[in-house]
């Protein structure tokens, strides 16, 4: 494995501590209202941060653990290569830095003092801590000439198998600048790892698209109901697919259209769904 730093939440454990990113709370809608993650067509780092916590942790000279990370770095790969190809067969264009190995900024590991996968509501805070205390997001972006910056954080809870993204969209509504940062988080637990369509799926969230398998903000229950009718494997209705080599899959009009790749389909105005964050904020 790689040598790496090891990063703590106010802790410096080995290595140099970065300098901290400067708050930018007193500029009006951070990043432009649309998060770290703006359009799915400009230039996007992936920033993987594999953590422990009071319940779980990682251990590299295990083999479990090692099969996990490297299970999580291939799958990663296929999805990033997935959501790349779907903008390009729009007419769009993409380009996703995601390589941990192999870009020695795109990986930290973080220790966090608080249960971080019970869903207590301190998670999309702490992470943000993080980020905020120890990642010089503004300097990456501009080592790798991007626009956009997101986060993956993998956790190693042993029988949990739920995954899930702190992003815009997620929230129903535009929000403050109190929400600084978009990530997802990974339980790559022993009995669960992640399929490239789950790191897609996620990957999408932070784009702009929400979920389509629940009633939400976003999403009316027929919605939901008329998708789990046609039995449907669309990305974002929470398919995971069972493949690691591919994502099995698809990517509809709608979201295309909730990305910021095309106008409303059909469905947006056949189900009366919510605009995409690109239209209310343009």
């Amino acid at each position: 494995m790689k040598q790496i730093r090891f990063l703590f939440c106010g802790l410096l454990a080995a290595g140099t501590m970065l300098q901290p990113v400067q708050a930018r709370s007193e500029y009006p809608g951070y990043y432009g209202g649309f998060g770290s993650a703006d359009y799915c067509q400009e230039k996007t780092v992936i920033v993987s941060i594999f953590a422990d916590d009071v319940n779980c942790s990682w251990n590299f000279n295990d083999d479990d653990d090692y099969r996990e990370y490297s299970t999580a770095y291939f799958a990663l790969q296929k999805g990033v290569e997935w959501v790349e190809d779907q903008i390009h067969n729009r007419n769009g264009s993409a380009s996703i830095v995601w390589d941990w190995y192999n870009n020695d900024y795109m990986y930290y590991e973080a220790h966090f003092d608080e249960e971080m996968l019970s869903g207590n509501g301190n998670t999309w805070q702490l992470c943000n801590e993080f980020i905020e205390q120890n990642i010089d997001c503004e300097w990456i972006t501009n080592m790798y000439c991007a626009d956009n910056i997101v986060f993956n954080f993998y956790f190693d809870g042993e029988g949990q198998d739920d995954t899930w993204a702190y992003c815009y969209p997620c929230w129903g509504v535009v929000p403050d600048d109190s929400y600084r940062y978009e990530f997802a988080v990974f339980n790559c637990g022993h009995t669960y790892d992640p399929t490239p369509a789950v790191y897609a799926h996620e990957l999408l969230h932070l784009f702009g698209a929400p979920d389509y398998y629940y009633g939400s903000e976003y999403i009316p229950q027929s919605y939901a109901d008329y998708l789990q009718d046609i039995g449907a494997t669309e990305i974002m209705f929470g398919y995971e697919g069972v493949n690691y080599d591919y994502v099995d899959a698809y990517f509809s009009d709608l979201t295309a259209y909730y990305i910021g790749l095309c106008e409303a389909p059909w469905e947006f105005y056949e189900f009366t769904l919510r605009e995409s964050l690109f239209d209310q904020i343009s």
